[in-house]
């Protein structure tokens, strides 16, 4: 993605917005968000088409990166977290993030493996970018650290996007079924050695 005038490979959208932002979905569809062009759009991988989903404008915020899990598609804004409905191009507020908390120029979002969700913000060249946990279900950050100046982008893999699978949880051999175990193994034993004496 080049910014000014953004393309995805040779294919131009139809604007030149600030702050693109990009994810692939769980079900494998990769999404592209506008920045201040406060829209959503489909990209083919494959050949680079991109499908306006919605109508342009359709966020009805600026949403300046996205990111997925199975819990669904959340977008990163200037004062709080979003929902985004890839389906009809919008966004809902899941809350704001917190008292002096702000993206105003930016930053990214991404799942880890376990579900935590995580935003970096930029604080333009000289101030270092702030690192926090956000809380998909209120909206809520909380400060995590700093990193170099200028990052505007965050990718953490795999998100999950599957529910666990079931453990079987293995019985080591001094759990529960030891004791019947070891009378069973005293019983044969004692029944041999009286078989032995005969």
């Amino acid at each position: 993605i080049a910014n000014g005038n953004l393309r995805i490979g040779n294919t131009r959208l139809p604007a030149a917005p600030q702050d693109p932002g990009i994810t692939f979905t769980c079900d494998g569809e990769m999404l592209l968000v506008t920045g201040v062009g406060r829209s959503l759009f489909r990209v083919n991988p494959a050949n680079a088409q991109t499908d306006l989903i919605g109508t342009a404008g359709s966020l009805g915020v600026e949403i300046t990166d996205l990111a997925a899990s199975i819990q669904g598609i959340f977008g990163l804004g200037v004062e709080g977290l979003y929902r985004i409905d890839s389906s009809r191009g919008t966004a809902q507020l899941v809350g704001n993030y917190g008292t002096g908390i702000s993206f105003p120029v930016g930053g990214g979002l991404a799942f880890d493996s376990n579900g935590q969700l995580w935003a970096i913000a930029d604080r333009g060249p000289i101030m270092p970018s702030a690192i926090y946990r956000i809380d998909r279900n209120t909206g809520r950050a909380t400060a995590a650290g700093t990193t170099s100046p200028g990052i505007e982008s965050l990718a953490i893999g795999p998100a999950p996007c599957a529910p666990a699978e079931p453990v079987g949880i293995p019985v080591p051999l001094g759990g529960f079924w030891s004791l019947p175990l070891i009378g069973l193994l005293l019983v044969l034993g004692v029944g041999a050695l009286r078989f032995s004496r005969a």
